[in-house]
């Protein structure tokens, strides 16, 4: 059983069900909450904050290696693909592609 907890504003219990679009790479599961992406350990533990910005971030992939987190950004009106380093806090290493619609 999967013990988790996040820290964002006194999340309620029922506000847990909201954790959108997992993806797992060996003991670590990367997740959408309230628009923001996460990633906690497998085993349980607290959650780690990993973008914070008024736009919306979805569908978090984990690379391979572990080292990158891949996951579409909606800041400016059109979603476009953003890595970003698990391991170095900071600002979105790069723009991958941009979808036109």
């Amino acid at each position: 059983m999967l013990t988790l907890s996040v820290s964002y504003n006194a999340v309620s219990m029922d506000d847990i069900r909201l954790l959108r679009f997992p993806d797992i790479n060996k003991n670590l599961i990367a997740f959408v909450y309230a628009g923001d992406i996460w990633t906690v350990n497998s085993t349980g533990g607290e959650a780690r904050l990993l973008t914070s910005h008024m736009g919306l971030e979805l569908f978090p992939k984990i690379s391979p290696d572990g080292q990158w987190i891949a996951f579409s950004g909606e800041y400016s009106g059109s979603r476009q693909i953003f890595a970003r380093s698990i391991l170095t806090a900071g600002v979105f290493s790069a723009i991958i592609f941009m979808l036109i619609t």
